[in-house]
């Protein structure tokens, strides 16, 4: 199999200390620190009460309408918003490319704490059922877009090491 050279055409962010790789960029050189008060849950019984939480976040300015918005935990609304970012940033009209050879590898740690939750929850309150949401996932999120194909729950590896061996083994002509 023949190895190709691999080229990175294209980034997005969205982290603590900016919703694109510009805000993040200034913030990490200016000093700005991502931390602040935790927001996403009442943190009052905990000792910690700051964390680096993703501010200002505003789904529909990434194509995330408010309906399938409401099924997916934040943590793939952030993806899909990175991945956006990136092929807007790679300057490439994905009309006019072969959508079967373009793909976004998706790498995340500890994603849909919040969606696990809320469904283990819901279990031990109801039983055991699943609802739609704990189903929905990362994979239904992306479906309606012909470019998000491979996902991975260990970040470490995925981050641009999967993207850079699928484009290298020609599984892929552009992976963001």
């Amino acid at each position: 199999m023949e190895l190709k050279r691999v080229v990175v055409t294209g980034l997005g962010a969205i982290t603590p200390v900016g919703n694109s790789v510009a805000q993040a960029w200034e913030n990490l050189c200016n000093g700005v620190s991502g931390a602040g008060p935790i927001t996403h849950f009442d943190a009052s019984a905990f000792k910690t009460q700051f964390a680096c939480e993703v501010k200002d976040f505003k789904p529909e300015e990434f194509g995330i309408d408010r309906k399938e918005g409401r099924k997916m935990d934040l943590y793939t609304q952030y993806a899909i918003a990175a991945a956006t970012q990136a092929i807007t940033d790679s300057g490439m009209d994905l009309e006019t490319e072969d959508k079967n050879r373009i793909g976004v590898v998706f790498g995340v740690g500890i994603g849909g704490m919040h969606t696990f939750e809320e469904e283990a929850g819901n279990w031990a309150v109801n039983g055991a059922t699943m609802g739609p949401k704990f189903i929905y996932g990362i994979k239904k999120s992306c479906s309606n877009r012909s470019w998000c194909n491979y996902s991975s729950r260990q970040q470490c590896c995925s981050s641009m090491g999967k993207p850079l061996q699928r484009s290298k083994w020609s599984r892929t002509y552009y992976s963001f």
